[in-house]
């Protein structure tokens, strides 16, 4: 037996109340903490821990296979929670300092089609922001600064300056050259919304006679695809991601990463 799953295109968050207690970002937290100085002491660590994106996306599916999705009311209640995330991303972008705690807070109404934005923050926000747009952007690119993704490349883990280091030469050789990226290495955030990426390096390698070598470069980022398939590389954020967008049609769309980041290291061979 195979479950049956009915696909729908759910509308939009327009800013509407969400209707009782439904919101992910204010229950699943778990054991919910009174408000003063004991809530913000718990509340702004978990709020910018990647646990809040994991439960948050644990809480929508939950939701959405409990529910008929076809139901305008469930349909409000989910658009509105995935909106209230888009609401805290476009904070933390137009606001890089604040919190993200802070950024769920105020007026969290949000018009997707007229408040959306093509940048996304990097933070734990944005891996439910880019179901928003897989669901409502129509296939428009979006954008994360390079820098805000979080990447922690350590040159022995780039393939292509490791061959040459493994080769047995000596000398100092300039290195230009495409490699794939898990980006689970760097943390369940990227990997949800990136997995694999394509990276390319620019930069100077250099091996002396006793095997000691040292590399200094930088790397930028090809444009990666979010699409929603199923994978074995993304984490259980990831996984969560899969199993609720796939209730719902939606578009494909790239995620573009402008920028570089610097990367040095050394070792022996």
């Amino acid at each position: 037996m195979t479950d049956t799953i009915t696909v729908v295109a759910p509308v939009p968050p327009s800013g509407s109340a969400l209707a009782g207690n439904y919101s992910a970002s204010t229950m699943s937290a778990g054991n919910r903490i009174s408000s003063g100085p004991t809530f913000l002491q718990f509340a702004y660590p978990y709020y910018q821990s990647p646990q809040l994106a994991v439960n948050c996306a644990k809480w929508i599916l939950d939701f959405v296979e409990s529910h008929d999705m076809k139901n305008a009311n469930n349909q409000q209640i989910f658009s509105e929670n995935v909106g209230q995330f888009c609401f805290a991303d476009k904070n933390l972008v137009d606001y890089p300092t604040m919190k993200v705690l802070d950024a769920f807070g105020g007026d969290r109404k949000f018009i997707y089609s007229q408040d959306q934005i093509s940048r996304l923050s990097g933070d734990v926000t944005t891996p439910i922001t880019a179901w928003a747009h897989f669901l409502w952007g129509d296939g428009a690119a979006r954008t994360v600064n390079l820098t805000d993704v979080g990447l922690q490349i350590q040159p022995n883990q780039i393939s292509p300056v490791m061959d040459l280091v493994k080769g047995g030469a000596v000398g100092t050789f300039p290195v230009n050259a495409k490699f794939t990226r898990d980006t689970m290495l760097d943390g369940i955030i990227p990997a949800s919304y990136l997995g694999n990426i394509t990276l390319q390096t620019t930069g100077t390698l250099t091996i002396n006679s006793l095997g000691a070598w040292s590399y200094d470069g930088v790397v930028k980022a090809y444009n990666d695809t979010y699409d929603a398939n199923p994978s074995t590389h993304r984490g259980l954020l990831g996984e969560y991601s899969t199993s609720v967008l796939r209730h719902f049609s939606g578009t494909p769309y790239e995620i573009q990463m402008p920028g570089m980041i610097p990367v040095k290291g050394n070792g022996m061979r």
